[in-house]
């Protein structure tokens, strides 16, 4: 069985090639165990949207906040569209040339036959597409997503049904607030002390499974970053010594 590394060597040379979006379609079978969840780093990447209604304006807004270089084709383009910063449009009707460099590639056009021709070229030419409304036709889906900050749940129906996806989402803005932007900042910032001060993985671990209980959440919600750091010190300092020579644990 190969291990995660070489599945995503294997998969990004397929990607080069063709050779895996050709069969995508084939191998889907609309069900969670046929796809794996990952996170894309679309910055300086080109990403092609066919379409340019409401649809399209949505992925248009996300992926350039992604620092994607979005490119939008379609005759007609919404304002909100036009006016989002970087994206090059183009008011014509789809061509296959546009797909040159895309890495990702949404069909988001209201005429069925459009979006399976984009598809088909999108693979021929190597890149990944999303088409909509159409799950059994892409190679990747996009889930409903809560961001705080770099802090990020995700929910996925596997296209079964992007209501269901978007309602748990808005569920989950109650529980997951801005302090999980702040918590997620602060463990940024105190890993690499942790790794330094405490070699034990499982006292490691230890340290950052405390600083992610309801107390970090508590104190962080508040906004007492002081007293999260000075319990964080508390905590490497205790787990540095788990014979009792540390200060107590918080």
């Amino acid at each position: 069985m190969l291990d995660d590394g070489r599945r995503l060597r294997t998969a990004h040379r397929n990607l080069k090639t063709g050779s895996w979006a050709s069969s995508a379609k084939s191998r889907y079978n609309g069900d969670m165990a046929s796809t794996y969840a990952l996170e894309l780093r679309l910055n300086g990447r080109k990403c092609l949207v066919v379409g340019g209604g409401e649809v399209a304006a949505r992925k248009v807004r996300t992926l350039a906040q992604r620092g994607a270089v979005v490119h939008v084709v379609a005759p007609t383009i919404d304002a909100s569209i036009r006016a989002t910063p970087g994206v090059e449009c183009h008011a014509q009707s789809y061509e296959p040339a546009l797909l040159a460099g895309a890495t990702l590639v949404f069909a988001c056009t209201d005429d069925a036959a459009v979006n399976r021709r984009v598809a088909d070229d999108a693979r021929a030419a190597g890149a990944w597409v999303n088409v909509a409304d159409d799950p059994d036709n892409c190679d990747f889906l996009v889930p409903a997503s809560l961001d705080r900050g770099d802090f990020r749940v995700t929910v996925s129906t596997a296209g079964a049904s992007p209501q269901l996806a978007a309602t748990v989402r808005k569920q989950l803005e109650a529980s997951f607030g801005d302090e999980y932007a702040l918590l997620t900042e602060e463990l940024r910032r105190a890993r690499p002390d942790v790794q330094k001060r405490i070699d034990d993985a499982a006292l490691r671990r230890a340290v950052f499974e405390a600083l992610c209980d309801d107390e970090s959440i508590r104190l962080l919600k508040v906004g007492d970053v002081t007293g999260w750091r000075a319990r964080c010190e508390r905590l490497i300092e205790y787990h540095r010594h788990p014979a009792g020579g540390g200060d107590r644990e918080p």
